[in-house]
């Protein structure tokens, strides 16, 4: 068995016994073999890649997913030589309702290349939530388009994602983003990054971050300060967030 496959199931036996006693368990491990599986059968044409990490909250575009509490995250990528790739990946959650389940599955998939100095990926994403009642409409899927740009000393990133059907059936919503990567002395990267909320059923909002990130010891650390423009909300508060990950 290659270092790879044994990685990948290290990897969801830990996510395993984040949410054991629950159904959802079959769903995540089932999805992670039969990912495996076939990648394992196409990684003659492409690469196959896993990481893992832990981190002092998960914030997704402004908003903690864990009622500000720690996450354990993780997932694996699939990368053929033509360009094409898929992955999953997935985190403990909480967002403090009796209905909800404590899972969030991600699957995606799409095409990145380069033009004229510009990365690019095209692809779509489904977030599920397994074990949270049907009737809360909370999976949902965005299409999306990034790209960036590599200067001398710095990066540029952009995109948008674009959702029929939003979070909580909220309706059509646009996420609109954009960032930046700087080369700091000691191997240390600083990042920023601005997006923008536009949902169709619910309050635009913007949000935004800034953090520093470095490999040191064969891990991946940073430190990042994020924050939305959201009254009212404990979880849209500015806070600093730190994890370590590792990649393989």
């Amino acid at each position: 068995m290659t270092r790879v496959a044994l990685d990948a199931k290290l990897l969801f036996s830990i996510h395993y016994y984040i949410i054991k006693g629950r159904k959802m368990k079959k769903l995540l491990l089932s999805s992670a073999l039969i990912f495996m599986a076939s990648a394992q059968a196409m990684a003659s044409d492409g690469s196959v890649s896993g990481n893992i990490a832990f981190t002092t909250d998960y914030v997704f575009r402004g908003f903690s997913q864990t009622d500000e509490n720690p996450a354990l995250q993780g997932g694996f990528d699939y990368e053929d030589a033509s360009g094409l790739h898929a992955g999953v990946w997935a985190s403990n959650i909480d967002f403090n309702n009796t209905a909800d389940g404590s899972l969030e599955l991600d699957i995606y998939g799409g095409y990145q290349g380069e033009f004229e100095g510009v990365s690019y990926d095209v692809g779509g994403i489904y977030y599920a939530y397994p074990g949270s009642e049907n009737n809360l409409n909370y999976d949902f899927w965005e299409a999306y388009v990034s790209g960036s740009y590599d200067f001398d000393g710095f990066s540029v990133n952009a995109g948008v994602n674009y959702s029929p059907e939003f979070f909580g059936d909220a309706g059509d919503a646009f996420y609109y983003y954009g960032g930046i990567d700087v080369a700091l002395p000691y191997e240390v990267t600083l990042s920023a990054h601005y997006g923008h909320q536009d949902i169709d059923e619910s309050a635009d909002y913007n949000d935004w971050s800034v953090g520093v990130s470095r490999n040191w010891l064969e891990f991946d650390w940073s430190a990042t300060y994020t924050e939305a423009d959201v009254d009212n909300d404990d979880n849209a508060d500015g806070r600093v967030v730190f994890s370590v990950g590792k990649s393989f």
